[in-house]
Parts: C-alpha cells; sequence; structure tokens
C-alpha cells in the first residue's frame, strides 16, 4: 500500500500526519515506509515553522522513536534554512510596508499642495 500525502497547510493536517505515521509504525513493529518517511521529509522542507514544530511535537510525544528518522545534520540545517527565510520573509514584507508608508506620506503631501493651490485659485 502506498500512501501519498498532501501538503501541509496547517498544523491539524501535519499533527493528522504524525498520527498517522505513529499508527503505521506501531502496526508494523516499530517501522515505517522508507517512501513515507522520504514523503514527509519533503513536506517538511517546505512547511512553515509552526507546522514543523506541531508534527515534531507529536511524534516526540507519543513515537518518539520515529523523530530520529527525520532528525541529522540535514535536518538541522533546513531548520536552519527555514529560519533564516522566515526572517529574510519578515526583511521583505517591513520593506513594502515602509515603501507603501513612503508612497501614502508622499500621497497625503501632494493632497495638501493641491488643496492649498485650489484654494489660492478660488479664493
Amino acid at each position: 500500500m502506498v500512501i501519498i500525502p498532501h501538503e501541509w497547510t496547517t498544523k491539524t493536517k501535519a499533527i493528522d500526519a504524525a498520527q498517522t505515521l505513529c499508527q503505521i509504525a506501531k502496526d508494523n513493529e516499530g517501522n515505517a515506509p522508507h517512501e513515507l518517511i522520504a514523503a514527509y521529509t519533503e513536506m517538511l522542507a517546505t512547511a512553515r515553522p509552526a507546522i514543523t514544530a506541531s508534527f515534531f511535537d507529536y511524534l516526540h510525544k507519543n513515537c518518539p522513536a520515529l523523530v530520529s528518522r527525520f532528525v541529522g545534520p540535514a535536518a538541522e540545517w533546513r531548520h536552519d534554512a527555514k529560519h533564516d527565510i522566515a526572517l529574510n520573509e519578515a526583511e521583505d514584507m517591513q520593506q513594502q510596508i515602509t515603501k507603501l508608508w513612503e508612497a501614502v506620506t508622499d500621497l497625503r503631501r501632494d493632497v495638501d499642495e493641491l488643496k492649498q493651490k485650489w484654494r489660492a485659485f478660488s479664493g
């Protein structure tokens, strides 16, 4: 039986995946299909940090032996990379907010200038 996981877009989906993995391992004397581990590893690489944390929290509490299938130097690098990506995204968002604020400020100044010119012209 091949299990094809769905993208984890919520913490609940990640927890459901962890529950499925734990149940499969329990039903198979602690073993889980390599294909499923590989698919979940790919999911972890693209999931948001909070979603990843939910997955690992469930595994750690309910079937800690499976955590070792996902943790190691490569996993640590992926976590660090995800953290850097999140920081970069936050910085990019802050730059966009700053640009928008500057644009609004410029528009307000232009409106005020136009109002003054209109008053002078019509007054």
